[in-house]
């Protein structure tokens, strides 16, 4: 389990004990890799559904869809690389997931959704290179 980097407090000391951000990884993806290293030093990581945050995705890096999307696989396979976790069956879940939402942009959203449609396709290429 992980959550959001926007959402993260963690104490300084466990912070500097789990060896801070790991520096490979630009963006997307660093806090799933903090969370992995936290719960491997068997501390809780733990979900406060009372709380609100909001955070405005996006103001870091742009609006490409695409771009963005790669980021973060990129981010993803290194972090399954790193821990021996399968990277296709998370590419396979990645492309699942954008499948439905461009469904749901079609019902929507009709402009919309031909950019799903081209991060569906980039995908399936990453998945066969993979």
């Amino acid at each position: 389990m992980y959550t959001s980097g926007a959402n993260i407090f963690i104490p300084k000391d466990i912070f500097f004990q789990c060896g801070m951000f790991d520096e490979n990884i630009f963006l997307y993806g660093e806090e799933t890799d903090l969370c992995i290293r936290v719960n491997k030093m068997n501390y809780k990581i733990s979900y406060f559904r009372e709380k609100c945050i909001i955070h405005k995705q996006g103001k870091s890096t742009g609006n490409n869809l695409i771009v963005n999307y790669f980021r973060r696989m990129t981010s993803y396979k290194y972090i399954c690389k790193k821990y021996g976790f399968d990277y296709k069956k998370i590419l396979n879940a990645e492309i699942r997931y954008i499948k439905f939402k461009k469904n749901v942009f079609k019902l929507l959203t009709p402009k919309k959704y031909i950019v799903y449609e081209n991060l569906i396709q980039k995908l399936l290429e990453e998945y066969s290179s993979s």
